[in-house]
């Protein structure tokens, strides 16, 4: 059965679980898995170095097995990032709160020797899906390893999925999100990202917006708050940031391969105890930035374009059923040319705050 699974998950491991001789010897039985996820306790973390260093060689030594394609770390605190630089088979790499406690790392901090004269005949890596979810340091210091690294194996080059979860921001954002933009721009197909609960500053949202950058760009997904704490609410990134985004593409001369783009806009406002604001969210119904957004993505530039969803999250405490229907009304009325092309929809979403 050991050489036959294809899939380890570990749920809310213990770092007392996780540190004994029993995973020592499990892990290399393990020959075939294909997908493997390490999920930290709930409401705590594995803090990788405190474990001991055969189980962090184990570990290591199972995810460079060229038959693990899918990996995925969940509450993970400063695992050897160098290691990762030689990851080149993985496929799917999925990052969720995984974080560096203890400032950067350097390629000697590693577990094992890595192989520091391999290199690929050509080096393109297999990486086509990465999820990151307030990893960004995490993410920031992989690119530094795999560009400074001359046995670096591992690369973004011809990734096609990438999901960008934020709600923490650094300094170093903006080139962090520029470096990654430049390594996986040209390939690039489906784009999700999401900032919520900030605070959040236009020179971060505009760097992880630039979708002029993607020239094969087919899906995209936006997910913003429109919370007054949140300093740039989703009104304005949608308004300042992706409208006139969107009005640069595709390029002179050119077309867009976009077929479908996804708005949900969060309306419970924290500040508020996670009530939908009743005043603010008709008036952001009633934004001009619609009708703007009607009349670019009308244009004969964007000939694929087959849906444009919009979907706002809403709280019932001060709202009517009829609001409903008001505000969905209210913004379809700024899209005449969209909705004549049966492209367009708007719809609601009754939640919380615990949800979120």
């Amino acid at each position: 059965m050991m050489e036959t699974s294809q899939k380890l998950s570990m749920w809310d491991a213990d770092p007392g679980w996780l540190d004994n001789t029993f995973i020592i010897s499990l892990l290399p039985l393990l020959t075939s898995l294909k997908n493997v996820s390490i999920h930290g306790p709930h409401l705590l973390y594995v803090k990788w170095p405190t474990l001991q260093p055969a189980v962090q060689i184990a570990f290591h030594n199972l995810f460079a097995q060229p038959h693990v394609v899918s990996l995925t770390l969940h509450r993970v605190f400063d695992i050897d990032i160098a290691a990762f630089s030689q990851y080149h088979h993985l496929e799917e790499l999925t990052l969720r709160n995984v974080r560096l406690t203890e400032g950067r790392p350097s390629q000697s901090g590693a577990c094992f020797p890595l192989q520091t004269t391999f290199q690929l005949d050509h080096p393109t890596g297999s990486l086509r899906s990465l999820s990151i979810t307030d990893s960004v340091v995490f993410l920031a210091e992989a690119l530094f390893v795999c560009t400074a690294s001359s046995g670096a194996t591992f690369n973004f080059r011809n990734l096609t999925q990438l999901d960008l979860r934020l709600q923490e921001f650094d300094k170093d954002f903006p080139s962090t999100c520029a470096s990654l933009i430049k390594a996986c721009g040209p390939s690039l197909e489906t784009y999700k990202t999401s900032f919520r609960r900030g605070p959040l500053n236009h020179a971060s949202v505009s760097s992880a917006l630039q979708l002029r950058r993607f020239p094969h760009l087919a899906s995209f997904s936006l997910v913003v708050d429109n919370s007054s704490h949140v300093g740039l609410n989703g009104c304005e990134i949608i308004r300042s940031i992706l409208v006139p985004e969107l009005d640069l593409l595709p390029g002179s001369g050119s077309q867009s391969f976009i077929n479908s783009i996804h708005l949900n806009i969060n309306t419970l406002d924290i500040g508020k105890f996670g009530v939908t604001d009743k005043k603010d969210l008709y008036g952001f119904c009633s934004e001009e930035v619609w009708s703007r957004l009607d009349e670019i993505l009308a244009r004969p530039e964007f000939p694929f374009l087959r849906e444009l969803s919009i979907l706002f999250d809403v709280c019932m405490e001060e709202l009517r059923r009829q609001d409903l229907v008001d505000v969905k009304e209210l913004v379809l009325a700024r899209m005449p040319n969209l909705q004549e092309k049966g492209i367009v929809t708007v719809s609601t979403r009754e939640t919380t705050l615990g949800m979120y």
